[in-house]
């Protein structure tokens, strides 16, 4: 759901008025300066009480370590010291398309309308499974998977008591 619509009219008035809309030029003897630099006037404030919710890629997992370094409350948890460690990566719980992300959502908040994690499994010739919808690069017992799918389902969860949700 689109957090606001803009009439492509009206878009175009606005870019006119904003002078961050186009790329600064290098053409002056400095090829250095202008650099593109941000502008920072944000709509809303995030406060120590808040709950914050990142999901997406390294960048969101970024953005959680430093809100956690200043003492905020941010989910999910990191469960990764709960998994077996022939599955541990650093990228296990990054979602790097909207497809994806999406997916994660559905798994854990509706979950009778998407296919189930198990679906996605593929069997290795050795008997073990492969879940391609995880970030890990070793197979493994199709138990194995269930639970550490179960408890990423489960730390998803956690976005229903978030009022703050950051997706990169």
């Amino acid at each position: 759901m689109a957090i606001e619509r803009i009439p492509m009219e009206r878009l175009s008035q606005l870019a006119k008025r904003n002078r961050e809309f186009r790329w600064p030029t290098r053409a002056t003897r400095n090829r250095l300066e202008p650099v593109c630099s941000p502008r920072f006037d944000p709509a809303f404030k995030i406060t120590p009480t808040d709950n914050m919710f990142t999901l997406g890629s390294c960048f969101a997992n970024s953005i959680a370590v430093e809100l956690r370094a200043l003492g905020l409350k941010v989910f999910p948890e990191d469960i990764k010291k709960d998994i077996p460690p022939e599955f541990r990566t650093n990228n296990l719980d990054f979602h790097y398309t909207p497809k994806n992300i999406l997916q994660s959502l559905k798994w854990a908040l509706e979950p009778d309308k998407i296919n189930t994690r198990q679906n996605c499994y593929i069997k290795m010739n050795d008997g073990l499974f492969f879940d391609p919808t995880l970030g890990h690069k070793v197979p493994g017992k199709k138990q194995t998977l269930d639970q550490i799918n179960k408890s990423y389902t489960k730390s998803y969860k956690s976005i229903l008591n978030c009022n703050v949700v950051i997706i990169t």
